[in-house]
């Protein structure tokens, strides 16, 4: 599996349909990291059990939300030309307010080389 929800942000779901005087934290967060590949090099699998990323190399507030319908939206942001030069990124992560991992992608390597930006889009979808 290369892309999860989270359990905590499931529970999260589940209490607020069992209180409706709760409220969802908006998702507020993007962060990317670096620790997606095991010791041979391969993706690792995820199992839905994750709290974070598994090396955090950068956390900012999201930048672009698209709403697409009533069941998906997209979130993206940019890494700038400055940031992580010469990082291999192979994860990123969506936070909400609270501070609790949402949603968790992990992919192949990108390595990010002076003078690039890089622009990350995960989706939450039913």
């Amino acid at each position: 599996m290369n892309y999860i929800i989270s359990k905590a942000y499931r529970k999260k779901l589940t209490d607020v349909c069992e209180s409706p005087e709760k409220t969802m934290p908006a998702i507020k967060y993007m962060a990317v990291g670096s620790g997606a590949e095991d010791e041979d090099g391969n993706v690792i699998e995820l199992t839905g059990a994750e709290t974070a990323l598994n090396n955090e190399l950068l956390r900012k507030e999201i930048e672009v939300v698209n709403r697409d319908g009533d069941m998906r939206i997209d979130y993206s942001y940019n890494v700038k030309i400055d940031e992580l030069v010469d990082c291999r990124i192979n994860e990123t992560a969506l936070y909400d307010e609270d501070g609790d991992l949402v949603a968790m992608k992990v992919f192949e390597a990108r390595e990010k080389k002076p003078g690039m930006e890089m622009t990350f889009l995960m989706t939450i979808a039913n």
